[in-house]
């Protein structure tokens, strides 16, 4: 689960610096009148529900089973309305020997711009791959504007694996990173990442103890819940969750970081389950409490297969579960298993490993919580 992208170079054909304007509807279609409401009879009218909302930024693969093309309907699928941010266009993604790549950096802004000047508003932001470290500015500029005291935001780093950075990556990428890290509420690391994010040597072997220490160094940057995921513990994948205690004052709570575990009782997310509280241990599992900080080891048996996209999956079900109040340590076990139980289906099918994991067909599995 831990492969987010393919580390390998491809050949990439850059799209042309000018390009078309898009084709925009005629003008005279924004005047068509809707059916108004009588005061008689919203006066008998029903309380209307609040539409659940998640901006997700990420890049667009046409072809290749990742990023938007299975955050967006992993989250509509669970009740959530996906409203993407592209980061790039890519006519594949990078496994493959080559693809066709647009840079989306420059209109960024623009797109964002027109999102606040119409007021809209999100449960949830959902951040991914991105490219620069202008585009991490830009994300970081989009949370401060958006995020409200019920807004959740996930942070999935996408830096590197299996111990070394990307080759797309810069030392000053990281930083930024980890001042995008400092707005999260919940960030999805693999443990490569994990190290990166924490300032710590990476290896493979990694104490329960050693683990604690590097989710709660994480945690100190501002997000009250980490998940370190695709650690190799002998015949097993896990999953380590930390949930801070809503004690502990969060260093960005005068910049406006919604806290999961509930400053505000009243909000959402206090009666999401984010609460931090004792939970009895799944089989095959361990959970502890110290402080009152809870943490999981989440373990499944370990398919000898990697497949990419497995990390989009997994945050963007994080990140509706969360939208949708479900608690967090139950989250991270479902996505797991939901995931395992994707790559072994794909291993039924003679279909190219860069092509990601059976999604579709996999897809009623996942169990709707609204």
């Amino acid at each position: 689960m831990e492969n987010k992208r393919q580390s390998a170079k491809p050949h990439i054909s850059h799209a042309p610096t000018s390009h078309a304007p898009a084709s925009h509807a005629p003008t005279s279609h924004a005047s068509i009148s809707h059916a108004s409401t009588s005061p008689a009879h919203a006066s008998h009218a029903p309380a209307l529900q609040h539409r659940r909302k998640v901006a997700l930024v990420n890049d667009i693969s046409g072809y290749g089973h990742c990023s938007t093309a299975v955050a967006l309907p992993v989250i509509s699928w669970l009740g959530i309305q996906c409203c993407p941010v592209p980061t790039a266009i890519l006519s594949n993604h990078t496994g493959y020997n080559s693809c066709w790549f647009d840079d989306y950096t420059d209109n960024m802004q623009a797109y964002l711009n027109e999102w606040k000047k119409l007021g809209l508003k999100f449960d949830g932001i959902e951040t991914g791959f991105l490219g620069s470290a202008k585009q991490i500015q830009i994300v970081r500029k989009m949370i401060k504007d958006f995020r409200t005291t019920e807004t959740i935001v996930l942070v999935d780093p996408v830096i590197g694996d299996h111990g070394a950075i990307y080759r797309t990556y810069t030392d000053e990428m990281c930083r930024e990173m980890k001042s995008l890290v400092a707005l999260a509420d919940i960030v999805t690391p693999n443990l490569t990442e994990a190290c990166i994010l924490a300032d710590v040597p990476y290896h493979e072997n990694f104490s329960k103890k050693d683990l604690t220490d590097i989710a709660e160094k994480i945690s100190s940057l501002g997000p009250s819940h980490v998940v370190i995921t695709g650690i190799p513990q002998g015949e097993f994948i896990a999953n380590f969750t930390y949930e801070r205690p809503h004690s502990v004052q969060d260093s960005n709570a005068s910049s406006g970081n919604s806290i999961l575990s509930g400053i505000n009782d009243s909000s959402p997310s206090a009666a999401s389950g984010y609460n931090v509280s004792s939970h009895s241990p799944a089989s095959g599992n361990s959970v502890s409490s110290c402080s009152n900080t809870v943490i999981h080891n989440f373990r499944t048996h370990r398919v000898n297969s990697q497949k990419c996209g497995t990390g989009d999956i997994f945050a963007a079900i994080l990140t509706a579960d969360a939208v949708n109040h479900v608690p967090f340590d139950q989250s991270v076990k479902r996505a797991g298993t939901f995931i395992k139980k994707c790559v072994e289906k794909t291993l039924e099918y003679n279909d190219d490993p860069n092509n990601g994991v059976c999604l579709e067909e996999m897809m009623p599995q996942l169990k709707r919580t609204v």
